[in-house]
């Protein structure tokens, strides 16, 4: 990621990675907090996904 960012590489291709690595986004760690029962879809929907 560090030469992504110096070589100052898309958006697209550090998003790629962060997900290779096993990033997750925050809709993914919102659903498996609802999964979980640690929240609700409505609040994660508020929150995640404007």
């Amino acid at each position: 990621m560090k030469r992504l960012i110096q070589s100052r590489a898309r958006i697209d291709d550090m998003l790629s990675l962060a997900r290779r690595e096993g990033m997750s986004t925050l809709v993914q760690d919102g659903i498996q907090k609802v999964l979980s029962g640690a929240t609700t879809y409505k609040q994660v929907r508020a929150v995640a996904m404007k």
